[in-house]
């Protein structure tokens, strides 16, 4: 309790009375945020693509915030899932441009939802990185033979998975619409 007589100098006011720009990033609301990346945006009445969208699915979060990192200091924006249900839900919602995926995940693993992207109509262009502890010859035959894009051992090097995000992004699609796939360089 304070002593007697005394005042604040300040009393903060209640956040809801704050106009949004004033209450920050934490406060805004997420999905606002998701449309406005999503949307396009014109400049002089040229219309412009926003920037890449990359969807990482990874169930352990420190590797989702080292992906996301590197990327966004890239001027790639980053939407994570955790693990490969969560992953498909995100695509169909937001449309990215590439989606690393781990391989070993609850609930559906990397290999099973490579195979539901690449299944659907709507997402079987999005290009496919496999982020992954597994170097099996299994794992890597079975990840080609879905479509998978490309396909780094952890740990990696940020630069390389950045590189081959950068390549991925620049063909425009992973896939091509008979099925065939990007050759990486």
């Amino acid at each position: 309790m304070p002593p007697a007589g005394f005042e604040p100098a300040h009393t903060a006011p209640e956040a809801d009375a704050l106009s949004p720009e004033l209450r920050g990033p934490a406060t805004r609301d997420i999905t606002a945020a998701a449309d406005e990346r999503d949307s396009r945006t014109s400049v002089n009445g040229v219309s412009r693509r926003r920037r890449p969208l990359v969807l990482v699915v990874d169930d352990q979060k420190s590797l989702r915030s080292l992906i996301r990192m590197n990327l966004e200091l890239e001027d790639i924006d980053v939407v994570e899932a955790t693990d490969g249900r969560h992953g498909l839900e995100l695509a169909e919602r937001h449309d990215p441009d590439l989606v690393t995926l781990d391989l070993v995940m609850p609930r559906m693993d990397g290999l099973a939802a490579a195979a539901a992207l690449r299944s659907d109509p709507r997402t079987r262009h999005v290009p496919l990185v496999m982020v992954t502890t597994s170097t099996s010859p299994v794992h890597l035959a079975r990840a080609r033979s879905i479509g998978v894009d490309a396909y780094l051992t952890k740990p990696f090097d940020p630069d390389e998975l950045v590189r081959v995000v950068r390549e991925l992004l620049a063909t425009g699609h992973g896939r091509d619409e008979s099925g065939g796939a990007t050759p990486l360089p």
